[in-house]
């Protein structure tokens, strides 16, 4: 396997930045400047998806990694809440909302599996050093 050596490094870091990004240019256009709420909400929440992933990564340990990466699996999902508020009242496409929630869904696969991942190295940690003890 890989080492990620910076968070830049993670698929899902790249898979989330790259949602943020979508989210921002679509929220840019002059429809959404009636409601700077929605846009907000739906910027803040796609922001957060990478910021906490790299917030975690920089953290300084697994447990608090994983407790950044469910942050960024729930911000992912409210992502997806947001633009399906968006879509209902005309601001995105079809097209553009299934984007988003085949995005989003990735980001959250992806998050889903860097927090088994790590949470098997902390089970093999603790294993390791229960036999170390005996």
């Amino acid at each position: 396997m890989t080492t990620i050596r910076r968070f830049e490094d993670s698929l899902a870091w790249q898979k989330a930045n790259a949602l943020s990004a979508f989210v921002h240019r679509l929220s840019d256009r002059k429809a959404w400047g009636r409601d700077w709420s929605l846009r907000e909400q739906i910027r803040s929440a796609a922001g957060s998806v990478p910021g906490n992933i790299a917030e975690g990564f920089n953290s300084g340990g697994d447990r608090h990694f994983r407790h950044y990466l469910r942050i960024a699996r729930a911000s992912a999902g409210e992502v997806r809440a947001h633009a399906y508020t968006a879509h209902h009242i005309g601001y995105l496409s079809d097209e553009e909302l299934s984007s988003i929630c085949s995005a989003s869904h990735e980001c959250e696969r992806l998050i889903t599996g860097f927090i088994n991942y790590l949470t098997r190295c902390l089970e093999q940690l603790e294993t390791d050093a229960e036999e170390s003890s005996s």
